[in-house]
């Protein structure tokens, strides 16, 4: 379900650049934030700051 509203919030131009938009659905899933607070022990605070940052990479990389 979270991959299909992340397909339809992307523009299909960008959209088209699988391993980018794999890599974007990768660090907005829950699996990705799961491990962060399970397996890295980091608190909610920590765990948003790692994806944002993540997800912050992908956007400029994309401009």
């Amino acid at each position: 379900m979270l991959r299909a509203r992340l397909e339809g919030a992307v523009p299909p131009d960008v959209k088209s650049d699988h391993l980018w938009f794999k890599q974007l659905d990768l660090w907005l899933s829950l699996e990705a934030y799961g491990r962060l607070r399970d397996r890295q022990r980091l608190d909610h605070v920590g765990a948003a700051q790692v994806i944002e940052a993540a997800v912050a990479a992908l956007l400029v990389a994309k401009r």
